[in-house]
């Protein structure tokens, strides 16, 4: 029961960063967290500023709730992928989240979640017993 209501909890964290998140596809998670990583670095970004921050923060808030979910799979007991418990910084993440897309470009027409999720299941497995 408990596993569940952090499951929904987490979900609704999720998705509660954009309401357009769930039809968001790689191909704009692609563009927006290479902006984001433009952005972690200190480079400034030419052109529209508010595009550019949103941009990011779609990015960012997205990979931010991922993480946070994965953390608390985690500690439910429930594995997907596991997250190294030492820190993990947001700029690893997003890192770890264009490596995947940048190699999997058959991929990006799907959902951007499924494709976050994916992206740590492949960059993060767990070992067994987990």
């Amino acid at each position: 029961m408990k596993f569940v209501l952090y499951f929904a909890i987490g979900w609704c964290v999720v998705c509660g960063f954009a309401g357009e998140a769930l039809a968001y596809d790689g191909n704009g998670l692609l563009e927006d967290c290479q902006i984001a990583m433009k952005v972690l670095g200190g480079n400034p970004i030419m052109g529209d500023q508010f595009k550019a921050g949103a941009a990011s923060g779609m990015c960012l808030g997205l990979v931010q709730g991922v993480v946070g979910m994965g953390y608390l799979w985690q500690d439910t007991g429930a594995h997907y992928y596991c997250l190294p418990e030492e820190e993990f910084s947001t700029k690893q993440a997003v890192r770890v989240i264009l490596k995947y897309l940048e190699d999997n470009p058959a991929e990006l027409h799907r959902r951007a979640l499924v494709l976050l999720v994916r992206a740590f299941m492949d960059a993060f497995p767990c070992e067994e017993g987990n």
